[in-house]
């Protein structure tokens, strides 16, 4: 079987949810969001793709483009992928660390009646137990009840990118 240990403990977790809500707290409804801006979406638990993404595009750090670049996330972080509570952790440790930078937008996947049915509460009960699971899926589903869905920008938003399987 699938080590499937998660690097955060349930309690770390919590407090890095705690912590975001914080930050998105303080920002506004309708999130603006400037030109240039790098845009990911539908993430859906898949790790592997995120890092493959940043790994083509550029990852956000002080060294490299975070600066002069704002990275806008659409929403859709959780379920049918096997890694959602890495790509969350991930995605909620850059809004720590890069707040004015980091933008997230909820898509429906974060309301907690979706993840209940899709997978986010059962990987949170399968890899944090029972009892801390469902305390700590349902506060991650949570964070986003009073989350933004606006996006608002100071120019038209293009989009391209590339298949990364191949496929078409």
């Amino acid at each position: 079987p699938m080590d499937r240990r998660f690097l955060l403990s349930a309690d770390e977790f919590i407090e890095m949810c705690e912590q975001v809500e914080n930050i998105f707290r303080e920002e506004p409804t309708v999130l603006e969001v400037g030109a240039p801006v790098k845009i990911f979406g539908d993430l859906h638990g898949q790790f592997g793709d995120l890092m493959r993404l940043f790994d083509e595009y550029g990852a956000p750090s002080l060294s490299g483009d975070i600066t002069y670049i704002d990275y806008l996330f659409l929403g859709d972080y959780v379920d049918r992928g096997m890694y959602s509570l890495e790509t969350i952790a991930l995605l909620f440790a850059l809004k720590i660390e890069y707040p004015q930078n980091i933008h997230m937008i909820r898509g429906n996947h974060e309301a907690k009646d979706i993840n209940a049915l899709f997978g986010f509460r059962m990987e949170c009960i399968e890899r944090f137990g029972a009892s801390q699971g469902l305390s700590r899926g349902s506060s991650g589903g949570q964070l986003f009840e009073g989350g933004r869905d606006a996006l608002e920008a100071d120019e038209p938003l293009g989009a391209w990118g590339e298949d990364l399987y191949g496929s078409g």
